[in-house]
């Protein structure tokens, strides 16, 4: 599902980048299971590069694949990172339920709030398990659904409202997958922090 108008001001916000550089990044870093500088990433909604950046920058990746189903979102992504990352960063519109690349090709893939906008989320998840290597790590930051259903969310989000999950469910589903969740995932203002890696 694509983001309304509110979301999208908010996600394109350069406070929200702020915020991400300074206080999201900064969590993942400290929960995950090894560095993967020097590795493949795959973006899952990237929205307008930010979070492309922080892959290169601030993980070390060599490179970086990334999508958003908003076409907007990925143009907005390409006039802003094209000209530093150049060919490191491939870019284009899709689903997280059906990613284009052969399997077991991405280090780490990055799910920066993302999957809760996804009315099949487990999809999303098998298919991201799919695409990982052995070893390789989803860093997760997700919105629990009774964040979702609550009245201020519903007034001023669009998301989809069935079957939406709470922590545990999540890393149930990363499990059945083949993804071990770390022990040490993170609550941060109602949202859920977190490490998956492929088995």
């Amino acid at each position: 599902m694509k983001l309304n108008w509110v979301e999208t001001l908010v996600v394109n916000n350069p406070l929200r980048r702020w915020h991400q550089v300074h206080v999201e990044a900064r969590i993942l870093e400290d929960l995950l299971a090894k560095s993967f500088a020097g590795g493949r990433v795959l973006v899952a909604g990237c929205g307008r590069g930010v979070e492309i950046e922080l892959a290169f920058r601030r993980f070390g990746a060599a490179s970086v694949d990334a999508f958003d189903l908003d076409p907007k979102q990925v143009r907005r992504a390409r006039q802003r990172l094209g000209h530093r990352f150049g060919v490191q960063a491939g870019l284009w519109v899709g689903d997280a339920t059906r990613i284009p690349v052969r399997a077991a090709r991405y280090d780490a893939v990055l799910d920066w709030g993302v999957l809760h906008h996804i009315a099949d989320w487990k999809a999303a998840i098998r298919e991201i398990a799919r695409v990982l290597v052995v070893g390789g790590q989803l860093l997760f930051i997700e919105v629990p659904g009774h964040k979702i259903r609550s009245p201020h969310y519903r007034l001023l989000f669009d998301h989809p409202l069935e079957e939406r999950f709470e922590p545990a469910d999540f890393h149930r589903a990363c499990e059945e997958r083949g993804l071990e969740v770390d022990g040490r995932t993170r609550s941060y203002f109602g949202f859920f922090f977190g490490v998956a890696v492929r088995r």
